[in-house]
C-alpha cells in the first residue's frame, strides 16, 4: 500500500534539507524530469524523518546521489528503453561523487526503506500503469487479482483507501446515477434500472438483467447485476441454503456466517429490499497488529489465531 508522501522535515535538519534537494533539484531538472526531482525531495524528506535520522551525517552531494541512485534503481533508470534513462557512473560524474560514495549511500536508502525495481511506494506516477505489482490486491477468497479489473466503485473504495494508486475505469453512467421509476407495469432491472433483456431472480421473484454471462471467471468484478444480487446478499444466500422462512427472520442465515458480513450481505446496495434494524457488531481486527480489517472490503488471510491483514501477511512471506 502506498503512503501519501509528504515534504514535511524535522525544523533542525531543515537546512541540510534543503542542501541536499537543491542538489537533486538541479540535476533532476536539467537532466531527468520533474517527476524525479519531486521523489527525490519527498525521499529526503523521509530520510530526514528517521530517528536518529542518517543525513545529520555525511555530505549533501553524497546523500543526494544516493536518493537519486535508489529512485532510478526502482524506475530502470539505466534501461534506455525507459524516459528518461541515464547510465549510473553519469550520475555520479554530475553529483560529483565516487562511484564507491553514491552506490554506499544508495544501499543504506534501499535498506532502510526496503525499496526494490517497481517498488510502489516509489514508482514515479507516469510509470504507475506499467507496474502490476501496484494493482494486485487480494480477494477474500484469498485470490491475488488485479484491481483494474474491478468495476469504478470498487477502484474508487480501494484508491481512497490508498490500497491502489487511482481508479482505473470509467465511471458508469448508469450506476452512478439513481433509477428513475418507469411506468407502472414496464418490466426494469430494480438495481441498475435496465429495462431489456431481464430474467427473474429464482430466490425473491424480482426482475434484474439476465447478464451472469458478462462476468469474467476469477476477476471479481462486480459488473453483473445478476452475480451480485446471487453472490452478495441474505435473500440469495437463504434460497441457495434452502432456509426455510423468510431470509430477514432466519436465524440460520445469522449464524453461518460472521456477523459483519451478515449486515453487509443484507444492506448492500445488491439488495432490493435491505435488511431493517441490522444486528451491531465488533468490528475484525488483524491478530498480529491489530489493524481493523473490513471483511467484506480488505483483503486477508486466516491464521490459527485469527484474521490477518495483508500487510502483516505479506511480512511473513518476506
Amino acid at each position: 500500500m502506498a503512503k501519501k508522501k509528504s515534504s514535511r522535515v524535522p525544523k533542525q535538519l531543515k537546512p541540510k534539507f534543503e542542501a541536499i534537494t537543491e542538489l537533486t533539484d538541479a540535476v533532476c531538472n536539467a537532466h531527468l524530469d520533474q517527476e524525479y526531482a519531486e521523489y527525490a525531495r519527498y525521499l529526503a524528506a523521509a530520510l530526514a524523518r528517521k530517528r536518529p535520522s542518517p543525513i545529520a551525517r555525511g555530505q549533501a552531494k553524497s546523500w543526494a546521489a544516493g536518493i537519486v541512485h535508489a529512485l532510478g534503481l526502482v524506475n530502470f533508470l539505466s534501461d534506455q528503453s525507459f524516459e528518461p534513462s541515464m547510465r549510473v557512473r553519469d550520475l555520479w560524474k554530475l553529483f560529483n561523487v565516487s562511484e564507491a560514495t553514491g552506490s554506499s549511500k544508495s544501499l543504506q536508502i534501499r535498506k532502510m526503506f526496503d525499496m526494490y525495481q517497481f517498488d510502489p511506494e516509489w514508482t514515479l506516477p507516469s510509470l504507475m500503469e506499467m507496474n502490476s505489482m501496484a494493482w494486485m490486491v487480494q480477494t477474500p477468497d484469498g485470490f491475488i487479482v488485479d484491481a483494474r479489473s474491478f468495476p469504478y466503485e470498487m477502484q474508487q473504495m480501494l484508491a481512497e483507501a490508498g490500497i491502489i494508486p487511482y481508479v482505473d475505469a470509467d465511471e458508469p453512467e448508469g450506476m452512478s446515477k439513481s433509477i428513475q421509476p418507469i411506468a407502472e407495469g414496464v418490466k426494469q432491472c430494480k438495481l441498475c434500472g435496465n429495462v431489456e433483456n431481464l430474467i427473474r431472480t429464482p430466490c425473491c421473484n424480482n426482475w434484474i438483467c439476465d447478464d451472469a454471462d458478462t462476468y469474467v471467471m476469477f476477476s471479481y468484478a462486480r459488473n453483473s447485476c445478476y452475480r451480485n444480487h446471487d453472490r452478495y446478499t441474505l435473500c440469495a444466500a437463504h434460497w441457495h441454503e434452502d432456509h426455510e422462512g423468510r431470509w430477514q427472520d432466519c436465524q440460520a442465515c445469522l449464524d453461518m456466517m460472521e456477523t459483519e458480513m451478515y449486515v453487509y450481505y443484507g444492506t448492500n446496495e445488491y439488495n432490493f429490499e435491505p435488511l431493517k434494524s441490522p444486528p451491531s457488531y465488533e468490528p475484525t481486527h488483524c491478530s498480529q497488529c491489530n489493524r481493523v480489517i473490513r471483511l467484506a472490503e480488505d483483503g486477508y488471510s486466516i491464521s490459527s489465531k485469527g484474521y490477518v491483514c495483508l500487510d502483516c501477511a505479506n511480512s511473513h512471506l518476506g
